[in-house]
């Protein structure tokens, strides 16, 4: 029945409309009627929008006919992407948007997790990833293992490439290595595209098949990861999700050299050496 409804003359009108707008050919998201929307199904995501749904105030679809094996079927949301009304927006309006984002980001964090990644599964993947499943991790502890060794051979690769052009500048060495941080709960792709305001004016949040359970500089770093986005929007990072420079430096080793490390490189490596 899905199958059919994606094919349809007005839901392959509505694709070709969103394509345009964001110059992406594959389109995963199809409305399919005037009040519905469907995607072809990652189990964490339905699970991850309705443990929002039951443990947030934070607006996010509501999804639609569980029994279905091969599509996710939403809500679809009347109202615009910010990335397309973000800078019509008055600088008051602005403003209230990054606050409401505060209120939103500081409810994921109150949730608190023992196994990285999504509720369904544990599996860590997305764009700050490279879109490439890893997991699951027993606990935080080998998470952290895993993200600490890339981000000191990130650091490692770092130095090595100073030293090929004659820099005598050093390269400190990350000060936050070890140090132990809670799992919360984590959009970890907030962009402009992901944020909806409705026509009556309420914030939504869209695209949870990432989420999970994170450390809470992850949602920063996040944010700051898509730095096309405009100037106005970028200043209000740090007030929405936190202030982490150390991780953010961090991070930029970690996906210097994440590529190097698949899940089974990293499977064999700590395997090796359990």
């Amino acid at each position: 029945m899905i199958n059919t409804l994606v094919q349809s003359p007005e839901a392959v009108a509505w694709d070709n409309t969103l394509r345009a707008h964001t110059a992406e050919h594959f389109i995963s998201t199809h409305r399919i009627t005037p009040t519905l929307l469907a995607k072809e199904i990652n189990p964490s995501e339905r699970e991850n929008m309705s443990y929002i749904r039951q443990h947030t105030t934070i607006p996010v679809p509501q999804p639609r006919y569980p029994h279905l094996s091969s599509w996710l079927v939403m809500d679809l949301v009347k109202g615009r992407m910010l990335l397309d009304c973000w800078d019509a927006q008055s600088a008051f309006m602005k403003f209230r948007i990054a606050c409401t984002m505060r209120v939103y980001i500081s409810q994921l964090q109150q949730l608190r997790g023992s196994i990285p990644g999504t509720v369904a599964g544990g599996i860590v993947s997305g764009v700050l990833f490279e879109h490439e499943d890893r997991g699951p991790f027993q606990d935080f502890t080998r998470f952290r293992q895993y993200y600490e060794m890339v981000s000191e051979s990130g650091w490692a690769s770092s130095v090595r490439a100073r030293r090929s052009i004659g820099s005598v500048q050093p390269l400190a060495h990350p000060s936050v290595m070890g140090v132990r941080w809670p799992l919360v709960f984590t959009h970890g792709d907030l962009n402009l595209g992901n944020i909806m305001l409705s026509e009556e004016g309420v914030l939504w949040i869209v695209d949870w098949e990432t989420s999970g359970f994170f450390p809470p500089w992850l949602e920063t770093v996040g944010l700051r990861y898509y730095h096309s986005a405009p100037k106005s929007w970028q200043r209000f990072r740090w007030f929405m999700a936190g202030w982490y420079p150390d991780y953010e430096q961090l991070w930029d080793f970690f996906m210097d050299d994440v590529h190097r490390y698949t899940p089974s490189q990293w499977s064999k490596k700590t395997n090796a050496t359990s």
